[in-house]
């Protein structure tokens, strides 16, 4: 049920949903086990469901308390990814989207592109897309000394696989 994949904790609802789902196919495995082992019931109906609801209110609580502690974290910048991506393009569009939806905790710090070795190329790159072309491949470095950079994604065409090659 994807319980445990902080990428597919978006919306409140849909987690609720998986942890109501996923308490309920538990509650119907448990059952059919004791059916079939003929396990003795001892106790009534009500505290059956009392169970299943207090489970469900305690493992719901659980999961939205880490999830905002989690999104204060990285909004404070303690558990975040910083992602620089080489490359600006449609596949560069396509990966920040995906990097995007990925969870609370990345942020992209920059794109780089050689093509953009002018003044006014970056210009014009940085009105057209959501994150400015900080500069050329040679420019990550000096970057990344100025601000922390734990992971870089090229994202460039496979044909231009002599450019992959340079970088």
């Amino acid at each position: 049920f994807k319980l445990y994949d902080m990428t597919q904790s978006k919306g409140l609802l849909p987690m609720l949903d998986r942890v109501l789902t996923a308490l309920v196919v538990a509650f119907g495995w448990v059952a059919l086990i004791a059916i079939l082992i003929d396990a003795p019931v001892t106790y009534p109906s009500i505290w059956k469901v009392g169970l299943f609801i207090f489970s469900f209110l305690l493992i719901a609580s659980g999961r939205i308390g880490f999830k905002y502690f989690v999104a204060t974290l990285s909004a404070r910048g303690l558990v975040s990814c910083n992602i620089a991506v080489i490359g600006a393009g449609e596949a560069t569009d396509r990966l920040i989207e995906k990097l995007e939806s990925s969870g609370p905790w990345t942020h992209i710090v920059g794109v780089f592109d050689d093509r953009a070795r002018s003044p006014e190329r970056r210009t014009n790159g940085a009105e057209q897309g959501r994150y400015p072309v900080q500069g050329t491949t040679d420019e990550l470095v000096p970057f990344s000394q100025r601000v922390r950079v734990d992971e870089i994604f090229i994202a460039l065409p496979w044909t231009a696989q002599a450019r992959i090659n340079d970088i």
